[in-house]
């Protein structure tokens, strides 16, 4: 089963929360992709020091074609790609983390991942993520 941890390590908490990335299935010989699908949640925010798990057995395909593409799409052989996380600080401050790390950004820029046409939405069947409390907290977001 495959998951997603985002972590808040910081003794603040992280508000107006946005998590988004692309996941594609990819061929066995694992090359060729063969099904994408994009997942898109907004959290009001992040407890100081605790990991937010977002687990593909709570995931299901919405979106044009969902009956079909939810028996297609693999979570199990789920590759992530793409990743953002955007969220605020204490301060105010709008920040992104990706590939390219850690950036403060301005509140007109639209974050968000390039989206393909008629490409479904991967979005969560019972509620919210698990959340846990995390022992290593320091001030790095």
């Amino acid at each position: 089963m495959t998951r997603l941890h985002v972590m808040n390590r910081s003794p603040d908490p992280l508000t107006c929360t946005h998590v988004a990335f692309r996941a594609v299935n990819l061929a066995p010989d694992g090359h060729q992709v063969t099904d994408a699908a994009e997942f898109d949640a907004e959290m009001l925010s992040i407890a100081p020091c605790t990991e937010v798990i977002y687990s593909t057995d709570r995931m299901r395909i919405s979106g044009e074609r969902s009956d079909d593409r939810d028996e297609r799409f693999d979570f199990r052989r789920m590759e992530i790609s793409n990743i953002a996380i955007v969220f605020v600080d204490r301060d105010g401050v709008r920040w992104m983390r990706n590939v390219g790390g850690l950036k403060p950004i301005g509140w007109k820029t639209r974050p968000a991942i390039p989206r393909l046409s008629g490409t479904p939405t991967i979005h969560l069947t019972d509620g919210l993520p698990s959340v846990k409390r995390i022992a290593e907290c320091g001030s790095t977001y």
